[in-house]
């Protein structure tokens, strides 16, 4: 697997997962925002409704399936060929 399909893999999930944390900074900011403005929120709460960490990863594991990019083939200075 190239270096950089892994790395954004690993980006990209390490978002979900620290997003979807219940006691993550994140969450714990937003409930506290929340409840200074009068709506008692527990950031348990907010877990259903936080679509852009479930679409992130939805995309995340259709990414591993479905290659969305495509990677150049170059060739090195020795005449190997080379994903770029």
């Amino acid at each position: 697997m190239d270096s950089r399909i892994s790395a954004s893999l690993l980006d990209i999930f390490s978002c979900v997962f620290q997003g979807i944390i219940p006691y993550g900074a994140q969450l714990l900011t937003a409930s506290a925002l929340a409840s200074q403005n009068g709506v008692p929120l527990s950031s348990i709460e907010i877990i259903p409704n936080m679509w852009y960490c479930w679409l992130l990863g939805l995309f995340g594991i259709l990414s591993i399936f479905i290659p969305f990019a495509r990677l150049k083939k170059t060739e090195t200075p020795s005449g190997k060929q080379q994903e770029a």
